[in-house]
């Protein structure tokens, strides 16, 4: 029975490469490599193919250009807005009208959608030049396309500049009725008004009125400004006269005196009353004299502008010089006056002349209380006059805003009706001018010319195309024959995909150098064996220790690597026995000769044309030494023809290896499971330092795994390129089911560019 605990002394490390990826990137890029020549093929059909298709299909584009330069509109509308912007204008000259109309001019076949994307309209930078660029694949069509595109594009803004211009025409007409009308209704009202108020210029008279009255207002307070004050010196000279009064009747020692004293201020206060009352009326016509002036003043202006009559003026000037005679003495009236003077100085004795000094005193104060009387008369009656005027000309002012309202209001609406009735009329006069001349705000600068040269063509592109998609289909067909190719190549991918640890790879040789070695000399491979014999008795270290050799199939090596491995360990001073175990019959040839040309198919697909054909199989019978004839073996001794071990053992050609051969005698597969198969390997165990079986396949037969039972260790042989990991893993799991481990695989058979070592 085989130890379980062998398949856990493999190094680890090895179970573990591949970094967890399902495959070996090594092996997968060697059979990129190995078949190159399907690449390099797929290369030159993908040239070959991309030239044919650039050279048939190529497709060239022409550009054509035309050139419009855009002028804004100077006039603009009521709302302040030019019309369109010029990029609005720009998107129009894509409209699908506009393309529907251009390919019914030029009778093209082609979707309106073509058309557009073939159409691009840009604005040069930092200018007003607006490209109108087609992209097509005929040359004279493509410059037809640019000008059809242009003119369609112009004639649409003319008609729709035209239909603009004769809506606003009419818009501004229908305006325009109802203003005159309320300008002709506003012009007559005010005539009506003015001709029945007589009113030439209503606001100049207001303005002469109001300077009238702030002239009075100042004089007024001036008036009483001086009323105040007379009347204060009038309170403070009573006082002083009843003093002075008193004092001079003291003085005054004889009645006779006084009495000439009191008849000389009786004289003078008579003289003085009769100035008072002289200078009361002068000034009072003074003032009257003042309102009449002001009043020809202005009926003279009123005459000049129209707004009173001769008969009204000749009444002011006659009023102004009827005032003006009572105040303005003549000569006469001058002369009486200085007579009367000089009678007064005659029959009045001047101050001081005759009397006490408190008498000249009073006389004094008296005569100054006389005078500041008179002046406070005067004074009154200027307060009082001018009062009168103010209230006068307040009344005027009264009676004057309602005209004055009214005249400004027709004055108003007449003006704003003039003012609207004339930016109508040169609105609707810059329309009429517009529409005579209606053309849209572009001018064309270049028109589209046939291009001579293409700008632009597939041909680069589809032949990248066409090799890039031919080459990667090629590339990716490849791929997948790699990867669709399940059988084991390298140990790593061995152990990848069985989970199983590779021993050892064995190299493919040529065919003369491969075979047993039978003699001192040493095979291209002794130095494999040797890592490998080294390897497996480290595992297997127990002396006398039981090796089961076994494959999934035939034809996988099994007996190969028993025979120089066992020529290894000869070598080494280990005492080796070989027990040839492949008891069943080979296949049939037709089989052999189908799996044989299945491996030269896989093979060629894997390695181009290079091809080596296998080497020759040995059968173990070969190394044993003298004539076969006599001999006894397997069957024999299972079949208790030979008695004990010595009689099947045959010494071999190999130092230190003996053999038990499969000779001519029949085996029966199920004797492998006996007790006398068990007793052969215990009395082998106690006679050989190491005993090799070479097992028939698993897969095929049942007798490895019987064979397993009394083996310490099961090595599985796989060749390169030969089963499915399919069928590695289900030789194992056979094998586990029984409770028995696979120590680990050899891989037989690695071609050169697997194994590492090119040449050997």
């Amino acid at each position: 029975m085989t130890n379980p605990d062998l398949h856990d002394a493999v190094d680890a490390p090895d179970a573990e490469e591949g970094g967890g990826l399902p495959l070996d990137l090594r092996a997968l890029a060697i059979g990129l490599w190995q078949r190159r020549m399907l690449l390099v093929l797929t290369g030159v059909v993908s040239l070959v193919l991309g030239v044919a298709l650039a050279v048939l299909f190529t497709e060239r584009v022409y550009t054509a250009e035309t050139v419009l330069l855009y002028t804004a509109p100077m006039v603009e509308d009521e709302s302040g807005d030019a019309g369109p912007s010029l990029f609005t204008q720009m998107n129009m000259v894509k409209l699908r009208s506009n393309l529907e109309e251009v390919r019914n001019r030029l009778s093209l076949a082609a979707p309106i959608k073509g058309l557009g994307a073939a159409i691009s309209v840009e604005l040069q930078r930092k200018t007003a030049l607006v490209s109108i660029r087609v992209k097509w694949t005929n040359a004279r069509d493509s410059a037809a396309i640019a000008n059809t595109v242009r003119d369609v594009f112009l004639e649409g803004q003319t008609r729709i500049r035209r239909e603009d211009l004769e809506r606003r025409i009419s818009d501004l007409e229908n305006r325009l009725a109802p203003v005159r009308r309320e300008l002709e209704e506003a012009d007559t009202a005010l005539k009506d008004f003015t001709t029945e108020h007589t009113i030439v210029d209503l606001a100049q008279e207001a303005q002469w009125t109001l300077e009238e009255k702030i002239s009075l207002n100042l004089l007024y307070e001036q008036a009483k400004i001086d009323q105040q004050t007379i009347h204060l010196q009038a309170a403070n000279l009573d006082p002083l006269i009843a003093q002075l009064e008193e004092k001079v009747s003291a003085e005054q020692g004889a009645q006779a005196a006084k009495t000439d004293a009191l008849s000389e201020m009786n004289l003078r206060a008579q003289r003085l009353r009769e100035s008072i009352q002289d200078d009361r009326d002068k000034r009072a016509y003074l003032a009257e004299l003042e309102a009449a002036q002001s009043e020809l003043v202005r009926a003279e202006e009123h005459y000049l502008k129209g707004i009173v009559s001769q008969a009204e003026l000749d009444e002011a000037r006659a009023e102004y010089e009827s005032l003006r005679a009572k105040v303005i003495d003549t000569p006469q009236i001058k002369n009486w006056k200085e007579q009367l003077s000089e009678l007064d100085k005659a029959l009045i004795p001047e101050e001081g002349e005759g009397g006490s000094p408190s008498g000249n005193l009073l006389v004094s104060v008296m005569s100054r209380a006389f005078e500041v009387r008179l002046q406070q008369v005067a004074v009154d009656e200027k307060v009082e006059s001018l009062a009168k005027a103010r209230q006068e000309v307040e009344n005027r002012l009264n009676r004057m805003p309602a005209l004055q309202r009214r005249h400004a209001e027709l004055t108003r609406t007449l003006q704003a009706a003039e003012a609207e009735a004339k930016i109508l009329d040169e609105k609707l006069a810059e329309a009429k001018r517009m529409l005579e001349t209606a053309s849209p705000p572009f001018t064309v600068v270049a028109e589209a010319e046939t291009p001579e040269y293409s700008s632009q063509s597939n041909r680069k592109t589809l032949f990248a195309a066409v090799v890039v998609l031919v080459n990667g289909a090629g590339f990716l067909a490849v791929l997948l024959l790699v990867l669709g190719d399940i059988t084991l190549k390298t140990g790593k991918e061995l152990t990848i995909r069985t989970k199983l640890p590779a021993l050892a790879e064995i190299p493919d040789a040529a065919p003369g150098a491969v075979g047993f070695p039978t003699g001192p000399e040493e095979t291209v491979l002794v130095e494999d064996f040797r890592i490998l014999a080294r390897h497996l008795r480290t595992l297997v270290p127990k002396k006398g220790g039981r090796i089961l050799f076994v494959s999934t199939g035939h034809d996988e090596g099994t007996t190969f690597v028993a025979a120089n491995l066992a020529a290894v360990f000869g070598r080494t001073d280990e005492h080796v026995l070989l027990i040839d175990a492949q008891v069943r019959p080979r296949p049939d040839a037709v089989r052999g000769k189908l799996t044989r040309m299945r491996e030269r198919l896989r093979r060629f697909l894997d390695q181009g044309v290079r091809f080596t054909p296998s080497p020759t199989r040995h059968d173990l019978l070969s190394l044993v030494e003298g004539e076969p004839a006599g001999r006894k073996g397997l069957g024999e001794y299972l079949s208790f023809e030979a008695a004990d071990l010595g009689e099947v053992v045959s010494p071999t050609l190999l130092p230190g290896v003996s053999c038990i051969p499969r000779v001519g005698a029949s085996v029966i597969p199920d004797m492998l499971s006996t007790l006398r198969m068990k007793q052969l390997l215990d009395e082998a165990s106690g006679d050989f330092s190491l005993v090799m079986i070479d097992a028939p396949p698993a897969l095929s037969f049942v007798d490895a795994q019987a064979l397993a039972e009394h083996a310490d260790a099961v090595v599985l042989v796989v060749r390169a390129h030969g089963p499915y990991f399919t069928a590695v893993r289900q030789a194992v799991e056979r094998f586990e089911r029984n409770g028995i481990a696979v120590l680990g695989a050899v891989l037989n058979r690695v071609s050169d560019d697997y194994s590492g070592h090119p040449g050997r």
